[in-house]
């Protein structure tokens, strides 16, 4: 199994997602909701490294082209977030380079189960 690069971000930003719900219609014409689960669904977790040495940023680019071409589902490392969710790419993620070799990388993952 696969496993994100063990670096923890400056910053962690949330996207706590929602219960699953199904919808139906009421007899008296009102909508009925019913929750289908305990757990939340479609957490996003942006995570932003800044002042990343190159390899470092190159091995979490490599680790996001292995898990693309994979398509298989990772877990976190416990200096990136301690949790147990499996977790793929939402989006590319973001680089900008600076003199000296460094990188801020954004990166932008969505939870599976």
């Amino acid at each position: 199994m696969a496993v994100f690069p063990p670096y923890e971000p400056n910053e962690r930003a949330y996207d706590l997602g929602a219960h699953p719900v199904v919808t139906q219609q009421g007899w008296a014409g009102g909508a009925m909701r019913f929750r289908t689960g305990g757990v939340r669904v479609g957490i996003l977790l942006r995570l932003t490294f800044r002042s990343l040495v190159a390899a470092a940023a190159t091995q979490i680019a490599d680790h996001y082209a292995t898990q693309l071409s994979s398509g298989e589902p990772f877990q976190l490392t416990d200096a990136t977030l301690s949790d147990s969710r499996f977790w793929v790419y939402e989006d590319t993620p973001a680089e900008t380079h600076f003199s000296g070799g460094l990188v801020d990388m954004t990166v932008t993952l969505r939870s599976v189960r």
